[in-house]
């Protein structure tokens, strides 16, 4: 048996993924530029002068590499955390609106353990098996009332057996969950 390993796209839905990106990316360009203001501020009161830019001139280069390196890690890191999310909310909307179409499927929904809301897995499984259930169960009421028609047409007289026919469809109706009132 070989197991082929799939290829992994890292943007699945661009435009969740690249807002949460830009809203993080935000978030720590602010937090950049106060810390910035906050180093300048404390060699100007307290060293008095510019001492770091005269003992290393490349020193404002060195912190802006810095601050660029954080910030694209960031954003790859954003990228494969909302990932999680979005790869989970896609195959979700797939499955739900296969089974709106009438297309259940035959395998039950498994997500990554790294998925964020895996928990989801096992409710939308219950249903996906109770609307197959409630599927089955149709079927069987209808051929039970086309059973139930042709033995009418073949004997009209008899409305005992109508009245036992009929309890028994409306038993099927009502499943094996609903009690009486």
């Amino acid at each position: 048996m070989s197991t082929r390993r799939q290829r992994r796209r890292l943007l699945i839905d661009t435009r969740y993924q690249l807002r949460h990106m830009l809203v993080v990316l935000t978030i720590n360009l602010v937090l950049i530029l106060l810390s910035a203001i906050v180093v300048s501020w404390f060699y100007l009161f307290f060293y008095k002068g510019n001492m770091v830019c005269d003992l290393n001139r490349m020193f404002p280069w060195y912190m802006g590499g810095v601050a660029l390196a954080v910030l694209l890690l960031l954003s790859l890191w954003c990228l494969n955390r909302s990932r999680s999310v979005a790869g989970m909310m896609r195959k979700v909307e797939t499955v739900l609106v296969k089974a709106a179409h009438g297309h259940l499927p035959q395998e039950p929904l498994v997500f990554r353990k790294q998925d964020y809301f895996c928990a989801l897995a096992a409710p939308i499984n219950g249903c996906i098996a109770r609307i197959r259930l409630q599927d089955q169960q149709r079927h069987a009421t209808v051929l039970a009332l086309e059973r139930l028609q042709q033995e009418i047409a073949e004997q009209p007289q008899d409305h005992a057996m109508v009245q036992q026919k009929v309890a028994t469809i409306v038993s099927l109706l009502k499943g094996p969950h609903v009690q009486e009132k």
